[in-house]
């Protein structure tokens, strides 16, 4: 069980650098909030790039919450996947001019009915992403709820 913030932030990058490598990603990140922890979703929990590819993590400079592709993930509560941006949602246009980010998968985290965060996979180019891809985001998705939940409730016990 994890108990201290040290200990969440450990997984979250483990949860991270094992999706870049079995999607084959440029970039994952993990982002939360836990208000009560300092956790905010516009930085990074975790995160993992390959070598010569820009990380993201202590760029706080989008509000997180109000971006298209977030909420199209509070509406649809699904995992978005979009091998390039040519169709709505569209991610905010840093993601691609500064980051270089052509594809995305984002999984989102619910918690008590509440979408605490999300899992973003990247890639510098467009691609579609294999059945395997989102598979392996999805279980990933579903651990990261899992300690994110038990995180929560050892924070009000």
């Amino acid at each position: 069980m994890i108990i201290s913030e040290v200990e969440l932030r450990l997984f979250a990058n483990e949860v991270c650098e094992s999706l870049l490598l079995k999607t084959e990603a440029s970039r994952t990140t993990i982002r939360a909030d836990i208000v009560s922890s300092g956790i905010d979703v516009d930085l990074a929990l975790g995160e993992a790039v390959h070598q010569g590819v820009p990380k993201i993590a202590s760029d706080g400079s989008l509000d997180q919450r109000s971006l298209e592709t977030i909420k199209w993930l509070e509406m649809k509560r699904e995992t978005l996947i979009q091998p390039n941006f040519n169709t709505a949602p569209t991610p905010p246009q840093a993601l691609i001019d500064i980051y270089g980010v052509k594809a995305q998968m984002l999984g989102p985290v619910f918690v008590a009915n509440v979408l605490v965060g999300w899992i973003s996979v990247h890639s510098l180019e467009e691609r579609l992403w294999k059945d395997k891809d989102v598979a392996v985001l999805e279980a990933y998705t579903d651990s990261v709820r899992i300690v994110l939940a038990t995180f929560l409730d050892h924070l009000h016990t």
